[in-house]
């Protein structure tokens, strides 16, 4: 006798093959900020009024939709389909079905798109909300945002991380110096108190799991402890922790191409040619053994915009800006990359530098958006990996986002997050 799969497994399995074959994906592996195609750039995903917010939609609640936006180099118009996956804590695909996951369908074509306007580069911007009035999550947690190149779902391009967050759990956070012996000057120690409110939580360490990041960087997305220090009725105490203690880093270094006219702050020059525009960064020492400068800067983050035009994401050029990072006397790195916000993903091997041994440097030419730009130099053996090699300073202001999540002992097979807080070392609004 024959058997069948049923409808629903056999369309998941079809969509995963497909998947796998076009991105190497499998079943199995955790999503993360990555593009497939050389032709998308400049993805972000943002809110209209807030370039820096971070992927955060709140359910059910009025909050302006987030957005995301992409380019396509190739210009024209090709009928890029979205669709939303929920995963687990991890970011692997949770085992739901699409009708316990979204009010209705759990993907929809894209349809706002434009072209670029009088610009050198040509290329079709496009755009879409998320949650739109037709695709919108019905559960908290984290979502993969996958774009595909057609209606078929066959041709993957871009994937981005989302949280959705239903508030449930009340999170403080502090940020101090860490009181870790040798550790003072270049640490930096975050407490936590969590209130759970209504939500009844029987067993904290098998049924919570907290996660911070620092400045925004999934890469370095850290697991916390889920049982408190101090256990009160309605307060939890995270205090002292040595998974809550984070190297403080250095401020991070920026280039402006807000301009193609002139050369902005950190351009040694730019020029236009019969194919576009280039620019060259000031070559940069580096800081592992410098002092500490406290300098205002936007945490590793960046916007899109230009001073000639008023539609910057249509009217903006495209820039081959070429980075130089220059080691000091007695320095050497097996690997080096660039670590900047501008559409790849930070695990994308297209940012590791190459070494002049003619120059004594270490060099990279990204394809830039005009715009302002954070960025930082990074050493290891792979990207995701990789650590900063600009020194690390208790003094250096950062940003940190807690992450709550509660996985139900007798419910459904994913995990909600039902926490989010996001603060300032320097108690400063959060960009």
């Amino acid at each position: 006798m024959m058997v069948t799969m049923p409808r629903f497994f056999a369309l998941a399995l079809s969509l995963w093959v497909q998947i796998s074959w076009s991105t190497g994906i499998t079943a199995t592996d955790p999503y993360r900020d990555q593009v497939f195609a050389s032709s998308i750039a400049g993805v972000r995903i943002q809110t209209e009024s807030d370039p820096f917010a971070s992927p955060v939609w709140e359910l059910g609640s009025s909050n302006p939709p987030l957005v995301l936006h992409f380019d396509d180099l190739d210009g024209g118009y090709r009928p890029f389909t979205l669709r939303l996956v929920a995963c687990r804590r991890d970011w692997t695909p949770a085992d739901l079905f699409e009708s316990q996951v979204f009010e209705g369908l759990d993907r929809e074509l894209i349809q706002d798109h434009r072209p670029s306007f009088n610009t050198l580069q040509r290329y079709t911007h496009y755009s879409h909300p998320i949650p739109s009035e037709t695709l919108r999550p019905k559960i908290s947690g984290n979502f993969a945002i996958l774009v595909y190149a057609d209606q078929d779902l066959e041709e993957l391009v871009l994937v981005r991380r989302l949280l959705v967050l239903e508030n449930r759990v009340s999170v403080s956070a502090l940020v101090r110096r860490a009181y870790t012996a040798g550790q003072g000057s270049s640490h930096q120690q975050l407490d936590l108190e969590l209130y759970p409110g209504r939500l009844v939580i029987q067993q904290p360490a098998l049924d919570l799991s907290l996660q911070v990041m620092q400045n925004g960087d999934w890469n370095r997305l850290q697991p916390c402890p889920s049982f408190p220090t101090l256990l009160g009725p309605q307060q939890w105490t995270y205090r002292g922790l040595s998974d809550l203690l984070f190297a403080g880093g250095n401020e991070y270094r920026a280039v402006d191409l807000r301009t193609v006219r002139a050369p902005g702050r950190g351009i040694e020059r730019i020029i236009r040619t019969v194919e576009g525009y280039e620019a060259w960064v000031q070559t940069d020492p580096t800081r592992g053994t410098t002092p500490h400068l406290s300098q205002k800067d936007l945490n590793g983050r960046s916007m899109v915009q230009n001073f000639e035009q008023r539609q910057p994401h249509t009217e903006s050029e495209y820039v081959w800006t070429t980075f130089a990072l220059e080691p000091g006397p007695g320095e050497s790195y097996p690997k080096v990359y660039l670590q900047i916000d501008g559409g790849l993903s930070a695990c994308d091997p297209a940012l590791a530098m190459e070494w002049q041994s003619e120059t004594g440097l270490w060099v990279k030419s990204i394809y830039l958006k005009q715009g302002f730009y954070d960025y930082q130099y990074l050493t290891g053996p792979e990207p995701c990996s990789a650590v900063a090699l600009e020194g690390t300073h208790a003094d250096t202001e950062n940003d940190y986002e807690v992450l709550v999540y509660y996985h139900p002992p007798a419910g459904m097979a994913y995990d909600r997050l039902v926490g989010y807080t996001k603060v300032n070392s320097m108690g400063q609004k959060s960009r």
